[in-house]
């Protein structure tokens, strides 16, 4: 069973999009990638957001250009973890239906690996597995 967020988190680098980016390379990027949602960073590769399907859409329905930059469209109230912190104290950000993925810091801010919701319930199914035999 694990542990900490580290057991878990993936390198996802393609779903980590600076906030400068165009609505048409976040487009092109949720297009290529098994996640609904892209994290943003600053020029310092530090978490500034999180950008969802939903986001895009509404914003190219809306009339935004494909050039628009995605930093008018962040979400910047994204939870996020470290490597070290115990899963059982990540695990209530996944019970609410837009959290899919959450990003994990460094101590400095920056973006190193994701916490996918889709690994954690492939988590919780091994351990009750575990526990049922």
């Amino acid at each position: 069973m694990y542990s900490i967020v580290a057991d878990l988190m993936r390198v996802q680098h393609a779903n980590v999009l600076p906030e400068s980016a165009s609505l048409r390379e976040a487009a092109d990027r949720l297009i290529v990638s098994d996640c609904d949602v892209l994290v943003t960073t600053d020029g310092a590769g530090r978490l500034t957001g999180v950008i969802s399907e939903s986001c895009v859409v509404r914003a190219l329905l809306s009339g935004a250009g494909e050039n628009t930059m995605i930093r008018s469209i962040i979400s910047h109230h994204a939870p996020s973890t470290t490597p070290n912190t115990a899963l059982g104290h990540v695990l209530p950000l996944f019970r609410t239906a837009s959290v899919t993925v959450v990003p994990v810091v460094r101590e400095t801010g920056e973006v190193c690996c994701l916490l996918l919701r889709r690994d954690v319930i492939a988590s919780l199914m091994r351990s009750r597995c575990i526990l049922e035999e």
